[in-house]
């Protein structure tokens, strides 16, 4: 579940469907991984092939 959104671009593309703050050629990716971030209830839920799912750098706890 997305609970917030830094980034103003891709939260106008989120909930409005508005490319102008993103780059339109990464907008169908962009999509399919907000989608995803939508849904999933935990963190092993973004852990699909291809992810790249890992801890942010210095590890932080919860940090990913």
């Amino acid at each position: 579940m997305i609970k917030s959104f830094i980034h103003k671009g891709l939260e106008d593309f989120f909930y409005d469907g508005t490319r102008k703050g993103i780059q339109a050629k990464h907008a169908s990716k962009i999509e399919a991984i907000l989608d995803r971030l939508d849904a999933a209830n935990e963190i092993k839920d973004m852990n699909y092939p291809g992810s790249g799912l890992h801890l942010l750098l210095p590890k932080t706890k919860g940090r990913w």
